[in-house]
């Protein structure tokens, strides 16, 4: 099949198609996701103040000890049901002497340590827990970026990632996918084939959708008419009782007569005698003739 004849409706829905595979193959996997994220924890607690919490630097600034962070939003199967969690990930600046118990007194800026990957999973919904100790219910559908939204001021940022939505990732496959496809990719086409933009109108032929069939009509069988019958006596019918039909014969040809007469004799043929032979060789006798007088120089014989 030629591309130019492709219609550029039957691209749109190809590419709506093309869409949505893409974006079921390409869906988020929880546990290849959380090997790449780094090293989990479960602690609410150290989550929140490690948010807040600044890692005093050698040039005299400060670092947050858990920034860089990325929400992911996914879904979790946990007792054999799906439950909706968001990942926060980010780098966390450990230190050499991170929370000692009792403190150490330190001179100068405290040494740092490595960055290194972390990430922590927040239930929906999410509550904090200075709410807990309050005694408050829970916001219903409050989520780990409502509270990060309420740490701006005192510096948290975060990024996230929409791409790991599946909302949001099927529209993009989706999207994309009908544009390159359905909308670009025949463009192309009709320039390559035709010249243009738009692909020249064809010749419309003859519909066939609102015809119907019609049946002959059958002409309805006239009505067979009977005759009483009539009350007469049954006999036997008889030769003599009809007399003889006579038919009339057209009149003999007489057969023509002969005329027999004398059949003269032909006048004899004069044929001269003539003698046949077979030689030797021959096939069948030729006719014998004379042979030529020969003549010689001062004498007949």
């Amino acid at each position: 099949m030629r591309l130019e004849r492709i219609k550029r409706w039957q691209w749109m829905v190809l590419s709506i198609v093309i869409g949505a595979a893409l974006a079921y193959a390409r869906q988020t996997n929880v546990d290849s996701l959380l090997a790449r994220l780094g090293e989990g924890v479960a602690d609410q607690r150290w989550f929140e103040e490690e948010l807040l919490r600044k890692v005093p630097l050698a040039d005299g600034s400060t670092l947050p000890a858990f920034g860089r962070l990325t929400v992911y939003p996914m879904t979790v199967r946990e007792r054999g049901q799906s439950k909706p969690v968001h990942v926060v990930a980010g780098m966390y600046l450990s230190e050499g002497r991170h929370r000692p118990d009792p403190p150490m007194p330190t001179t100068g800026p405290a040494p740092v340590g490595k960055l290194r990957p972390y990430f922590y999973i927040a239930p929906v919904p999410f509550q904090p827990l200075a709410d807990v100790q309050r005694g408050q219910q829970p916001t219903p559908g409050a989520t780990v970026i409502n509270y990060l939204d309420g740490l701006k001021a005192q510096g948290v940022t975060y990024a996230y990632a929409w791409w790991a939505d599946a909302r949001y990732a099927a529209a993009a496959w989706t999207g994309g996918a009908f544009l390159l496809v359905g909308v670009v990719w025949p463009t192309c086409v009709n320039l390559l084939a035709f010249g243009t933009f738009r692909r020249p109108r064809e010749e419309k032929g003859v519909s066939l959708w609102r015809v119907k069939a019609s049946t002959p009509k059958v002409q309805p069988a006239a009505p067979r008419v009977t005759t009483p019958a009539l009350d007469v006596p049954d006999r036997t019918v008889t030769p003599m009782d009809k007399p003889p039909v006579p038919t009339e014969r057209p009149p003999a040809t007489p057969p023509p007569t002969l005329v027999l007469e004398p059949v003269a004799a032909g006048p004899a043929a004069d044929d001269p005698h003539k003698e046949f032979g077979a030689g030797r060789d021959d096939f069948y006798p030729t006719e014998l003739k004379a042979p030529h007088p020969v003549e010689t120089h001062g004498a007949k014989q």
